[in-house]
């Protein structure tokens, strides 16, 4: 019988995540890997890449908006299951999912991990069943105010975002998740102004005195096209833009470059577990 999987067992430094998004309505890849070849083509590239773990989504977090519909738990798992069913034996796979039902057939896969927007607050069975199924979690942070930006900035959003992840490690032990199967996320796009993000993605780190690995999700969000508030920082993330521009990386998103320059940012600071699209463009970033 294999051992569940416990954070601490991410050794390299960095560790990627790669991200599988099995929808239509992804905000940054919809659509291109909802067919189950074409996403078992995308995870092979993502292992050879360097991801460690693979992260499926079968619901985007576009569900709040006008026109999208959230994905109940039965079109979820018939989404993820076929996908899952050929990496299991051999990857290390996280599901993405707020659904209890969706993570318990998830785990009695082969899933390893269960990452949850809502950290275990949508559906109130969700840390029982991760409990039950030997799974490792990701807990999340949203701001209230989503899916608007609040109006203005926290000056203590760290110790917000502490305070709330706190209180939802507390709850996932309670449920019977021993603490070395759970990770943290601050939740950088989820509800927090433009500087807000910035500030969370540079100081995510320090969210480790929580006693929990951190896994920060900064991949092609809409806070990277805003410049960093602080002048050192926009100093910093505009030098390795440039030296990105002088790699000429091809076929890549909008908004990659801008994720790899954000994402070695954080790693200089610490931060060591990051989910991101494209593994290739920042694991040569960050070198």
């Amino acid at each position: 019988m294999k051992m569940p999987f416990r954070w601490d067992s991410l050794t390299t430094h960095p560790a990627w995540i790669g991200v599988l998004n099995i929808t239509p309505n992804s905000f940054s890849d919809g659509g291109q890997f909802l067919d189950p070849a074409a996403a078992l083509r995308q995870a092979q590239q993502l292992l050879h890449d360097g991801a460690a773990i693979l992260d499926l989504g079968a619901e985007a977090s576009s569900f709040f908006r006008a026109g999208v519909q959230p994905v109940d738990a039965a079109q979820q798992w018939q989404r993820i299951e076929p996908v899952l069913q050929k990496l299991a034996s051999t990857v290390t796979v996280s599901v993405d999912t707020r659904s209890a039902d969706v993570a318990m057939k998830s785990l009695a896969a082969g899933a390893k991990n269960i990452n949850d927007i809502s950290a275990g607050t949508h559906d109130a069975q969700l840390l029982p069943a991760v409990a039950a199924g030997q799974g490792a979690i990701v807990l999340m942070h949203i701001g209230p105010s989503f899916p608007d930006n609040p109006p203005t900035d926290d000056p203590q959003i760290l110790a917000t975002v502490k305070r709330y992840l706190s209180q939802r490690i507390d709850a996932a032990i309670q449920a019977g998740i021993p603490r070395s199967r759970i990770a943290i996320d601050p939740g950088v796009g989820f509800g927090k102004t433009m500087a807000d993000n910035w500030r969370l993605a540079l100081a995510a780190a320090n969210l480790r005195d929580l006693g929990v690995e951190v896994v920060l999700g900064l991949s092609r969000k809409r806070f990277l096209t805003t410049p960093p508030p602080d002048p050192q920082w926009k100093h910093e993330f505009e030098q390795v833009l440039e030296a990105l521009r002088k790699m000429s990386p091809t076929n890549i998103h909008e908004r990659d470059a801008a994720t790899a320059a954000a994402t070695l940012m954080a790693v200089r600071r610490g931060v060591r577990i990051h989910r991101v699209h494209n593994v290739s463009l920042c694991a040569a970033t960050c070198r």
